[in-house]
């Protein structure tokens, strides 16, 4: 019995550890200080914990599509921020992003505001990075 509860031990352990390395600081990879607005086609949504991601197709600025992939919150932050379940967002239809940028140029971001189709505004992160940005 003892061995089996500290075989026990030792997974729990491990899985605390692995956990704790896979999560990450947002600043680290955004830039919390900017933000990015996007016109953007929903492609796909990983409605996940602890962080959720939805996939966007940008029409770039020589006309060639650009692949976003957009970090938000766990599913419960996003029930506190409005978005009652991942059937809000509708695969095909365009939104309007307010993100942080990566600080690798990559095409990823975190959501910060959500317009969705209906013209409904969802603050998802801070108020105060709400102050301009580079539209695309």
């Amino acid at each position: 019995m003892l061995k089996r509860l500290s075989f026990a031990a030792v997974i729990l352990l491990f899985v605390g550890v692995t956990d704790s390395f896979a999560h990450h600081a947002v600043q680290s990879e955004f830039d919390v200080t900017k933000f990015t607005v996007l016109r953007a086609t929903l492609t796909k949504v990983e409605w996940l914990n602890p962080h959720s991601y939805m996939h966007f197709d940008v029409l770039g600025e020589d006309k060639s599509v650009q692949h976003w992939n957009i970090e938000t919150g766990a599913p419960i932050a996003l029930r506190r921020a409005g978005i009652a379940s991942r059937d809000v967002f509708k695969i095909g239809e365009t939104y309007v992003l307010q993100v942080h940028p990566a600080r690798d140029g990559s095409f990823t971001g975190l959501m910060n505001e959500v317009t969705l189709p209906d013209g409904t505004k969802v603050q998802i992160g801070s108020q105060e990075s709400i102050s301009g940005g580079e539209q695309k």
